[in-house]
């Protein structure tokens, strides 16, 4: 069985991801981060680090089930899943016009099924202005999670781990190119996401130790990098996913693998008290933060 610290708990990966729902929901509402969209990347490589360590734990220990890791995944998502959906349908009965209303209706419906990403594919893009009003426009994300994981974790456990590094290769390499010819599609589908959430995952599977020496240096690179991508990124100059997005996941990965050590100012700042709080709520957060907005 693997011996990695990365199945500890980590209040710097808490708040790693306080830093990501923050930048989200200030892209969001038109405020400084204007490269917010990033957020979205750096969840994905964190869930993909995380459920590997996981499932690789269970797995080398002969505890793994795979009816328990899809019971955990509804358990943790549904409960607030549902309620935010709930609330927003009835703000939308009340709010919103028939015509409106009945769109949000098939969006929930494509939810359901987890296949809203498609549903946002075939109406409008991202960042054009019609798609700003759904309500439901950030639970994209979610279905192409709940895709990868329906399918991951038997990868795992069939322990393909050298073909799922092939694998995550070849999702970058058609990302970089299916952008040029189809943005929404490499923007909303999981064969041009899968390489990010498999970049989580192969750090967790080949654990990089890096040196004391190192390790300030790493910690400043990986933080303040993040946060000049948020302020200084821009959707309407940048082809995204592409090229670039490997700069939020690369700075993610690597601040996942600078720490847990508490020798770097950065793991310090990311474990802090009030910090790693607000990333173990995210999930809430980024379900309501949305709705709430419009």
């Amino acid at each position: 069985m693997l011996e990695n610290k990365a199945f500890q708990y980590r209040p710097d990966i808490d708040g790693l991801r306080a830093v990501a729902i923050v930048i989200a929901i200030c892209f969001h509402a038109g405020l400084i981060f204007r490269g917010g969209f990033i957020a979205v990347d750096m969840f994905f490589v964190i869930s993909g680090f995380l459920i590997t360590s996981l499932v690789t734990r269970e797995i080398d220990s002969g505890r793994f089930r795979f009816i328990t890791f899809w019971k955990r995944r509804v358990h943790r998502l549904f409960p607030v899943l549902i309620v935010a959906t709930s609330a927003t349908m009835l703000l939308g009965a009340i709010f919103l016009l028939p015509e409106e209303f009945a769109e949000l209706g098939r969006c929930l419906a494509s939810q359901s099924l987890m296949v809203t990403n498609f549903f946002f594919y075939s109406v409008s893009g991202y960042f054009a202005g019609a798609s700003q009003e759904k309500p439901f426009l950030h639970y994209w994300s979610l279905a192409v999670e709940e895709q990868f994981y329906l399918i991951y974790p038997v990868l795992l456990w069939m322990r393909l781990r050298r073909a799922l590094l092939v694998l995550g290769l070849a999702s970058f390499v058609l990302t970089t190119q299916w952008v040029q010819h189809d943005a929404q599609a490499a923007f909303y589908l999981l064969p041009t996401r899968t390489w990010e959430l498999l970049l989580g995952a192969a750090i967790a599977l080949y654990p990089v130790e890096i040196s004391a020496r190192w390790r300030p240096l790493a910690s400043w690179v990986g933080l303040l990098g993040i946060l000049a991508a948020s302020l200084l990124f821009r959707d309407d100059k940048l082809v995204w996913p592409g090229w670039a997005t490997l700069v939020p996941c690369g700075l993610t990965a690597l601040m996942i693998i600078t720490h847990p050590p508490t020798d770097t100012v950065g793991a310090r700042w990311l474990s802090h008290p009030r910090l790693a709080p607000l990333g173990v709520i995210s999930y809430s957060w980024y379900l309501w933060h949305w709705p709430v907005l419009l």
